[in-house]
């Protein structure tokens, strides 16, 4: 768990669980194939998350006032409500990891390592 503001993260080879809520700050994460559940509640905070290309996961989360950007957009269901856009997807055969991203007035970068 990790919670701050003006705070600049990097984290390699995260594993298991992380919960974030960071402000007016930048996060970069590096989950590794044993990653259960991430959770990221972010404000003002550019987010960076680099997942490992056999990692199967659930993602669903929330931009407002930002951007997101994952490298299979097309399989993402994604809801576009004013300011905010709202996204969620399956990737892989078997949903192994859970990953939930809210995040406000900043992009989000979704990598596969």
């Amino acid at each position: 768990t990790m919670k701050g503001t003006g705070t600049i993260a990097k984290i390699s080879e995260l594993k298991y669980n992380g919960h974030f809520e960071l402000q007016d700050s930048e996060l970069t994460i590096a989950a590794t194939n044993s990653i259960k559940s991430l959770t990221i509640a972010n404000e003002n905070t550019k987010t960076i998350l680099s997942v490992p290309k056999d990692l199967s996961y659930v993602l669903n989360g929330e931009v407002e006032d930002g951007s997101i950007f994952h490298y299979k957009k097309d399989s993402l269901s994604i809801l576009n409500d004013f300011d905010s856009v709202s996204f969620s997807g399956e990737f892989g055969t078997e949903p192994y990891a859970n990953i939930i991203v809210f995040n406000k007035s900043a992009d989000i970068i979704f990598k596969q390592d």
